[in-house]
């Protein structure tokens, strides 16, 4: 099998709804945005994907995942701290944290020996767990090759808000892809983009969100 294959096959293997993305739990601010009546079912839903996507994953998660699957095991350690500090929010760089931390353990209890020796590093404080973090060291672990990596971190961080809303109710199954087909081109031509040279992040809306979530008694998602 050539390496070119297998970054493909083990690109659509993390890309599987059924394959644990850490991610499932949590819907990012999008139950409170929709609850505050911030975004509404007349809202285009592709919009909305655009929208979290430019302001959120473009200039922070990719940013992370990109180094993250480039880095030693040192500078991996200084990155997961790096992406926690620059996190605006409790809420945000907890649902982070929870989310990263599920992803590592699946990988662990499947054998990746990378996976396990990063969770030893939680266990003994010195690192966080971060979700972009995790991505990046089990993609390169697994044989995806860089672009890979960085498309499907964007495609699942897209689809995992779009299963969100429909288990809301808010989008039908059907519209829901035809939303995510709607935002390909724009994902597109973000990975075509430099990655930036420092982390930022414009979703201060989704960060209220995610903080307002956190106070509510009743709730499906845990963000």
């Amino acid at each position: 099998m050539t390496l070119r294959h297998r970054s493909l096959l083990v690109g659509l293997l993390h890309s599987d709804s059924a394959m644990p993305s850490g991610s499932f739990a949590f819907s990012w601010g999008l139950e409170e945005l929709y609850d505050d009546e911030v975004l509404s079912d007349k809202e285009r839903f592709s919009d909305v994907l655009e929208w979290y996507l430019v302001t959120r994953w473009a200039s922070f998660d990719r940013f992370f995942v990109h180094h993250s699957f480039l880095a030693s095991p040192e500078r991996r350690r200084e990155l997961d701290l790096w992406c926690t500090a620059a996190s605006t929010g409790a809420a945000g760089r907890e649902s982070s944290v929870r989310a990263g931390r599920a992803l590592l353990l699946a990988w662990s209890r499947m054998g990746l020996t990378r996976a396990a020796d990063f969770t030893q590093l939680i266990h003994a404080g010195e690192v966080h767990g971060n979700l972009p973090i995790v991505q990046g060291l089990i993609y390169a672990e697994c044989g995806m090759d860089q672009s890979m990596a960085a498309g499907v971190s964007g495609w699942t961080f897209l689809s995992n808000l779009a299963s969100a809303a429909v288990r809301m109710g808010h989008v039908s199954a059907l519209a829901s892809q035809k939303a995510l087909i709607d935002t390909l081109d724009g994902l597109a031509e973000l990975l075509d983009s430099p990655i930036p040279e420092t982390p930022t992040s414009w979703g201060v809306i989704q960060d209220i969100a995610m903080e307002r979530h956190a106070l509510r008694t009743s709730r499906l998602f845990a963000s």
